[in-house]
């Protein structure tokens, strides 16, 4: 019989019950003091496995790999920094609910404050952004025989608390000492696991879970109401939650204000329902005189700082803002909210939208703001193609994206562009953003994470500084082997989004301090990666090279050049060309 090192022992008990309990998919930072786990993932010959040099990276690449697969994605690292560096996509984690189960190797306990290399305070370094955490010490092999059932519940344990209602990261933190290696690479069987239900988890396809006190609440509400409000923020409920929510808009008659993260802009064709152009709209001034009687909200709060104002500012003083999440999380941050109800979206549209009856008028309330869309959209098309714009460039890419493909969105000015003019009702891609922290780190990990998740297209929509930020999550796609993704950088040689804000008006000091030119060449960077590289330089090209890009087995990276204030002046005159098209009333009537 073999005799394994107990710290080889109690990494595959761990790995080995994470797989019990559902891991499919290991992300391995390669390093010393990990060795036992980075063997005992390797060797469970069920799962898949992805080895990543740097740490930041594969934090973000499993966030984005569980955010496509609705599974827990387990992260491996060594002791010290190498643990700090998983902050980031723990915080966007956590903020978005995803669960990452972050399994640490950490130095004995008695080197914790004496100075020894590569020991930090690893216990607790997550904070509140961690759902749970495990700090298992060393063991001896007397020691493991007697606590080895105890470990494996508080593995289970600890997934199960990262899947629940209202999933998140959880961190394992694991104390080994010499000898890392096994005696052999024999996989240990002594220690075999015990026959335990597995925990089961609600991170998955949204179930029927309603409460019936919030059906009758909700009813109440919106019986009465003829001004209401459908609000979908970002999401990750099912695709059936679409078709349940534009049921209940028919039933009521309201409107649907779709962020572009909600799944819902391409879910109606016909635009009879969703509002897509709702940004243009408040942007324009168009909607001061449409004050709402009542707020219905699901999902996390919309993209828009302009719609979230409206709804605090057009709402009747007495018009109930009702919320609806099952997992308690309240996303509210003007306390706005008046009615929260803890029930499934999906589950509890389906129930009112059988329960009310249906309102088959196409209502002034209803029709003005179709009207008004429909305005948007016109101005969409007689806008000008300007090579200066990345609007422009943005509506052209969504024309051409191939169906079935997953679009994710940067951080920053791309979210907000597509926000501006991502209408589409002929788009049948999901689109992905990571909109839980909003930051602009890891964004090509997350990207790549969901691109080896799936066999379509992946297309990134990115700006020049997020991708000089995680310009080394680019090395996965030669390393994995993947071949589905598209990058689109929009480069307009620094932080174009400043140009919005006040501080733009500060001369040198803003160039220097918030703009910060880079003047970096994205083609040879690709050329450092081992990608093809093209320069669109118009919306037209930029739709020619995409098309021939998602028609080849070969990741690209392709770049778009603008101009900070010309892009800035583009975007101004299609906001007046929306003002002209909607006060005209020119727009066409569409069928309902």
């Amino acid at each position: 019989m073999v005799h394994h090192p107990p710290g080889f022992l109690v990494a595959q008990i761990v790995v080995t019950e994470l797989v019990r309990c559902g891991v499919r998919h290991f992300c391995v930072c390669p390093g010393s003091r990990s060795t036992s786990l980075a063997l005992g993932a390797w060797l469970e010959s069920t799962c898949e496995l992805s080895v990543h040099h740097d740490e930041r990276c594969a934090g973000f690449f499993a966030l984005g790999k569980a955010m496509v697969t609705r599974r827990p994605v387990a992260l491996i690292t060594t002791s010290g920094t190498a643990v700090a560096e998983l902050l980031p996509a723990v915080v966007e984690a956590c903020q978005s609910q995803i669960p990452l189960i972050l399994l640490t190797a950490d130095r004995p306990a008695g080197l914790r404050g004496t100075g020894s290399n590569q020991t930090i305070m690893q216990p607790g370094i997550f904070g509140l952004y961690v759902k749970s955490k495990l700090d298992v010490p060393v063991f001896t092999s007397a020691e493991l025989e007697r606590t080895a059932d105890d470990l494996k519940r508080e593995v289970a344990t600890l997934y199960a608390q990262g899947t629940d209602i209202r999933p998140g990261p959880v961190h394992c933190n694991i104390q080994f000492d010499k000898p890392f290696e096994p005696a052999g690479m024999t996989p240990y069987a002594a220690i075999e696991p015990e026959e335990l239900e597995r925990p089961r988890s609600r991170w998955g396809p949204e179930g029927d879970r309603w409460h019936q006190e919030d059906l009758e609440v909700a009813a109440q509400l919106l019986a009465p109401s003829d001004r209401g409000l459908i609000i979908v923020g970002p999401n990750r409920y099912p695709a059936a939650f679409a078709t349940a929510v534009l049921k209940l808009a028919r039933t009521l008659g309201f409107p649907i204000l779709a962020d572009p993260l909600s799944g819902l802009r391409h879910a109606d064709p016909g635009h009879s329902f969703v509002i897509a152009g709702y940004e243009a709209l408040l942007q324009a001034d168009l909607l001061d005189d449409l004050a709402c009687d009542l707020v219905l909200r699901f999902g996390s709060l919309p993209v828009s700082l302009r719609l979230i104002q409206y709804m605090e500012t057009h709402l009747d003083p007495n018009g109930p803002h009702i919320y609806v999440n099952a997992s308690r999380q309240i996303h509210d941050e003007s306390g706005a909210v008046t009615h929260y109800l803890a029930s499934a979206p999906m589950a509890l549209c389906r129930q009112l939208a059988d329960r009310l009856p249906e309102r088959r008028l196409l209502t002034p309330w209803r029709q003005r703001w179709q009207e008004l869309d429909q305005g948007v959209m016109a101005a969409m098309r007689n806008m000008d193609a300007s090579p200066v714009w990345d609007g422009a460039y943005v509506t052209r890419l969504l024309e051409v994206l191939p169906s079935p493909c997953t679009l994710f969105a940067g951080n920053s000015l791309p979210i907000r562009i597509l926000d501006l003019v991502g209408h589409a009702p002929w788009l049948t891609c999901r689109v992905y953003g990571n909109r839980g922290a909003s930051g602009i780190d890891g964004l090509v990990s997350t990207a790549l994470g969901i691109a080896h998740s799936t066999q379509a297209s992946v297309c990134l929509l990115i700006g020049d500084l997020s991708l000089l930020h995680d310009i080394g999550g680019l090395a996965a796609i030669r390393r994995l082997a993947i071949h589905n993704v598209v990058v689109v950088v929009l480069n307009n040689q620094g932080g174009g989004i400043f140009e919005r804000l006040p501080v733009s008006q500060l001369g040198p000091a803003f160039e220097e301090l918030f703009i910060a030119p880079h003047e970096t060449s994205f083609a040879c960077l690709a050329e450092a990666f081992g990608l093809p590289y093209r320069m669109a330089d118009s919306p037209v090209h930029l739709a020619e090279l995409a098309s021939r890009a998602f028609s080849t087995s070969c990741a690209h990276l392709i770049e778009v050049v603008t101009g900070r204030k010309e892009d800035l002046g583009q975007a101004d005159q299609f906001i007046q060309l929306v003002k002209e098209r909607c006060t005209r009333g020119n727009s066409e009537p569409r069928a309902d």
